[in-house]
């Protein structure tokens, strides 16, 4: 019983934080603009820890990218993908 009203003062405060603008989580370390950059600069054949400079983000972030660059320009996992 207990733990049903913390969570449900927990979801209603979340609710009206989310009625007050407020939005939860780690900020984006690369905003959109520099996703589409980083994107064009993989594309055209740069190598991402080159484009990682540029950004000036980590490598880590160009190869795996918590989903927002990996597979594009052939890149996955930081490598580059050999069509057999």
């Amino acid at each position: 019983m207990e733990r049903e009203l913390i969570l449900e003062r927990t979801r209603a405060g979340l609710e009206a934080a989310r009625c007050a603008g407020r939005v939860g989580g780690r900020k984006r370390r690369m905003p959109n603009g520099k996703v589409q950059a980083a994107r064009k600069l993989l594309a055209s054949g740069t190598q991402p820890h080159e484009v990682a400079q540029l950004r000036r983000v980590g490598p880590h972030l160009i190869s795996m990218g918590a989903g927002l660059l990996a597979d594009v320009g052939g890149m996955r996992n930081g490598r580059r993908r050999t069509i057999q």
